[in-house]
């Protein structure tokens, strides 16, 4: 059941909170998504969601070598940017109900409701523990996605963050050597203040994980679990043939 793998921790700001508080949530509790929340009836409910993707979108990049603020947020409020279409179920549903409605939203979280309002929240992260738990073991290459989007360590931060937002993805390959040495995914684009370079080497996070295309799913859910690892690389032959992203572990639980 969902409720045996969700975080009954609900991150959440109000609608009429700042983008760049909720940029600073985001990055103070490291999440992907926070619940807009607002006051009903003397009670808290949920009216929206707001994500990285919604502020990679509106952010815009100020191009200045070691700018403190190089993603730099409108100055606007959360209701201005948040969806209201917020993708919920209940905490004795199924991780599979759950699994399915993030792939058919293409989304990576899931809000919980139960008997007295919002339960938790149940993420990617967490469909992953759940293909470790089931020994899912068919091989990474049956749910990879594939082609990877991949830059070199030089390109320039400002071009990678473009990327992001004109493909509609969440992780950008590094390589150095033609060999992946880091990602840059939307969290690390958020994380503007903390850039001392303008160079996607000095940006990226070094924590990766490439496994051979053979691998089981629940090996690599466990490996990536344990070394807290957001992206697998997938290799055949010494070569980078795929990315698994936490949409593909929800495929796989279907």
């Amino acid at each position: 059941m969902v409720s045996n793998y969700m975080s009954p921790s609900v991150r959440a700001v109000y609608p009429s909170d700042t983008l760049e508080l909720a940029r600073n949530r985001l990055i103070e509790w490291n999440i992907s998504a926070l619940a807009v929340v607002e006051e009903f009836q003397n009670s808290i409910r949920l009216c929206g969601v707001i994500t990285r993707t919604d502020l990679i979108r509106v952010g815009k990049p100020s191009g200045e070598t070691y700018s403190p603020n190089r993603l730099v947020m409108p100055d606007a409020n959360v209701a201005s940017v948040m969806s209201q279409d917020v993708v919920c179920l209940h905490e004795a549903d199924l991780v599979t109900t759950a699994a399915q409605l993030m792939v058919e939203h293409a989304i990576h979280r899931v809000f919980v409701e139960g008997s007295a309002g919002i339960a938790g929240v149940l993420s990617t992260r967490d469909v992953m523990r759940a293909v470790a738990d089931r020994g899912i073991a068919h091989p990474l290459a049956e749910y990879m996605s594939s082609p990877v989007i991949a830059m070199h360590t030089a390109t320039p931060i400002v071009d990678a963050i473009q990327e992001l937002d004109n493909e509609e993805i969440s992780t950008i390959v590094v390589l150095e050597n033609g060999w992946p040495c880091g990602v840059f995914t939307q969290e690390d684009a958020l994380v503007a203040k903390k850039w001392k370079g303008e160079k996607l080497s000095d940006a990226m996070s070094p924590a990766i994980l490439v496994l051979p295309e053979f691998t089981a799913l629940n090996r690599a859910a466990s490996n990536a679990a344990s070394l807290e690892v957001r992206s697998i690389i997938v290799s055949r032959n010494n070569l980078m043939v795929g990315v698994l992203t936490g949409l593909d572990f929800c495929r796989a639980v279907l």
